[in-house]
């Protein structure tokens, strides 16, 4: 029996389909936020997903042609999802996609952007526990005209148990990553965008006594800006126009994070 998904992000169409409905369940927790209903329409991209029971072997094949293989759950969640943020990036080349967690708070975004493994995906379900509502923990693709960020409300990855807040039950958990669809998420999710005004550079320690925010430069606002883009060639000055102007459009700071409820605390400060 073949599952059908459609899913619309950025006003593109994706199609997947399968006939496992173990892949089709774990597609549909992870883009449950994207499901569109129209029929009858030109799809902008195309995957056929498959897994081979015996070998444990998954195959992901993009508009009948690129093929890519692994060789369990957790790493077919993350080509997947890797592979439809390169399309998007290709398809949407205006919009300068950074590499980060957008959060809404009384109309502002929020975006904390860091090196893998910074602590951001923790920190989003903290601020998410807090009084923030949800755009991505992972995609911020902004606009460079009206400075707006784009949601992308997939569901939030984590890699290990966050030290507060437990997760709900029934969520999507793989061999490497847990994931929260945005129905279980203890905040709103939105599917509009909001205008950016603050940014976070997240760097996690566990020598870090306490948090402290550090007001950035223009100039090193923007150095970190640049080094956490995903499509800066696209853009003019290889994009560092646009990182430029993220920068003087916004208050940008470093944060040294801590114990996740003083972070959550001294973050929520900068909106009061």
């Amino acid at each position: 029996m073949k599952h059908s998904l459609l899913l619309s992000i950025f006003d593109k169409e994706i199609h997947i389909e399968t006939d496992s409905a173990y892949l089709f369940d774990a597609v549909t927790l992870n883009y449950s936020a994207f499901i569109h209903f129209e029929k009858n329409i030109n799809f902008d991209i195309e995957y056929e997903l498959y897994i081979d029971e015996t070998k444990r072997k998954f195959e992901i094949i993009r508009n009948n042609e690129t093929t890519l293989q692994s060789s369990d759950l957790g790493l077919f969640v993350y080509q997947l999802e890797k592979d439809i943020t390169i399309e998007l990036q290709y398809l949407c080349s205006s919009l300068f996609f950074m590499h980060g967690a957008a959060l809404e708070y009384n109309g502002e975004v929020l975006l904390l952007t860091g090196r893998s493994g910074a602590g951001k995906s923790t920190t989003t379900w903290g601020l998410l526990n807090n009084g923030f509502n949800y755009l991505s923990d992972e995609l911020a693709p902004v606009n460079l005209e009206s400075m707006h960020v784009a949601p992308y409300p997939h569901a939030v990855c984590l890699k290990k148990q966050p030290p507060l807040y437990p997760l709900p039950d029934n969520i999507l958990q793989t061999n490497r990553t847990m994931h929260v669809p945005t129905a279980l998420l203890p905040a709103d999710s939105h599917l509009e965008s909001f205008p950016l005004t603050k940014v976070i550079i997240v760097e996690y320690s566990a020598d870090n006594m306490k948090p402290v925010l550090t007001k950035l430069s223009q100039a090193s606002a923007c150095m970190n800006i640049y080094s956490n883009g995903l499509n800066q060639l696209a853009h003019e000055n290889d994009g560092l126009t646009g990182a430029s102007r993220i920068a003087e459009s916004c208050e940008c700071y470093s944060l040294a994070a801590a114990e996740l409820d003083d972070t959550c605390k001294l973050i929520s400060s900068l909106f009061e």
